[in-house]
């Protein structure tokens, strides 16, 4: 496990300069920001990786850079050698507050929640006058992770905002699971997953492209339209895993089993652990995309539908039950292989 935080790569979204997919989500905000009528609290929501936290630094350093409205671009961009760019980046501007969960450095981990101590930090933020004279943002990354005190302690804040001050709160999962006061206090904003060509762009443009291409288009189609899991999967290694998978049951069974031993080899390596968990989400979206193809293919194929089923269910489980209890993750690999083979022998025609 490292032992500083995982949020601090090369890959943050404070770091990035350009924003794909979302240019509708940038024009509204802008526009709302020039009328000079800027509501204090907005909500952006969408799945995880997708660009949300980019898009707040983005509007954060934008602002801080044009205070004034009526002297602002209808631009986000700032250049990165700009100082507020600089100092965003390195977590230096007076001005600017992020609140998320805090890394343990005993546990070398991030801790579960965003607590009170971190609520208590956007009291004292908005409680003194801005540093450089204009206004006053905070960035909450994400508001998922808010324990009840801290969501409450915020919301005392969003309820009576100081002059130019500003909140951007990023929603990784249902935003109903938000306090409803919480959410009432906010104008929402709904980001959706990129296409893949986008995600491939993204990909390439923040210099992924040194790898292997089928990796790249692999993660690129793998990741849900989210460029961060994406880069996850790219980083761990599991989106060649998964090619690796797809050409062995590319061919009719029975699989090559050398090809088998060895992919469930390189998978149970104890030293791998994130590797061997993006691969189990990777062959169970597989196993489920496959049921999901096959149901369509009309009536006639509904059994052969049902046999994807169950045997996304046995994997499932096969797979929970060796995290639970430690069991030895290649007999669970080879395990899952032979299962998906049972299924493509019961549904090849003879």
């Amino acid at each position: 496990m490292s032992d500083t935080d995982p949020r601090e790569t090369e890959h943050h979204p404070r770091l990035r300069s350009e924003l794909f997919g979302h240019e509708v989500v940038e024009r509204r905000l802008l526009a709302a920001f020039q009328s000079g009528r800027l509501h204090h609290a907005w909500l952006l929501t969408g799945p995880r990786g997708i660009g949300k936290a980019t898009l707040a630094y983005r509007f954060a350093r934008y602002i801080l850079r044009y205070p004034d409205p009526a002297k602002a671009p209808f631009d986000m961009n700032v250049d990165p050698d700009d100082g507020v760019f600089k100092r965003v980046a390195a977590r230096g501007h007076a001005d600017l507050l992020t609140v998320e969960r805090p890394f343990d450095d005993k546990l070398k981990r991030l801790k579960g929640e965003i607590g009170v101590t971190e609520a208590r930090s956007v009291s004292h933020f908005f409680g003194r006058t801005a540093g450089e004279g204009g206004w006053r943002i905070c960035i909450v990354d994400a508001a998922d992770d808010l324990s009840i005190v801290a969501a409450n302690a915020i919301l005392k804040i969003l309820e009576e905002p100081p002059d130019r001050s500003l909140f951007m709160l990023i929603c990784q999962q249902s935003p109903g699971r938000l306090l409803a006061t919480v959410r009432s206090r906010c104008i929402r904003q709904d980001l959706a997953p990129l296409c893949n060509d986008l995600v491939g762009k993204v990909l390439r443009q923040i210099g992924q492209a040194h790898g292997d291409n089928a990796e790249l288009n692999a993660a690129a189609r793998l990741a849900n339209g989210s460029p961060g899991r994406a880069l996850d999967l790219l980083g761990t290694g599991s989106a060649q895993h998964l090619l690796t998978f797809e050409g062995l049951v590319s061919l009719k069974p029975p699989f090559d089993r050398s090809q088998m031993f060895r992919l469930a080899d390189q998978l149970s390596n104890r030293n791998q652990q994130q590797t061997y968990e993006a691969f189990c989400d990777l062959l169970r979206e597989w196993i489920m995309c496959r049921a999901s193809q096959t149901a369509r293919s009309g009536e006639a194929a509904l059994a052969a539908a049902v046999r994807w089923s169950d045997a996304y269910r046995d994997v499932e489980q096969a797979i929970d039950k060796a995290n639970t209890l430690n069991l030895d993750r290649r007999s669970v690999m080879l395990e899952a292989f032979r299962r998906i083979e049972q299924v493509e022998r019961s549904n090849s025609p003879t």
